[in-house]
């Protein structure tokens, strides 16, 4: 199953986030991604990670929420589970 994870206000490190959900799916053999504030596009783990900009503030909440829209549009995955109550409009 592909499952595409969206955060536009936590890293990609996150633990609630990487470590219980994406690793604990990749390792029932899901094809997860990832989509969090990251330095460069990195598997990690069997979890791909498609990264963010760091934002802060305003803009944080503005460009990448719709930055996050954006690339799980173009992610094929059949479950998209968002994190951050700022993606709802979306």
């Amino acid at each position: 199953m592909r499952i595409c994870h969206i955060t536009s206000m936590h890293p990609s490190d996150d633990d609630r986030i990487f470590e219980r959900a994406c690793l604990s799916l990749a390792r029932k053999g899901n094809e997860v991604t990832l989509i969090a504030q990251h330095s460069c596009n990195e598997e990690k783990g069997g979890v791909q990670i498609l990264p963010l900009r760091t934002r802060k503030g305003l803009h944080r909440r503005l460009f990448s929420s719709f930055e996050a829209f954006r690339l799980s549009k173009a992610t094929p995955a059949e479950i998209y589970h968002f994190h951050d109550p700022d993606l709802i409009p979306f």
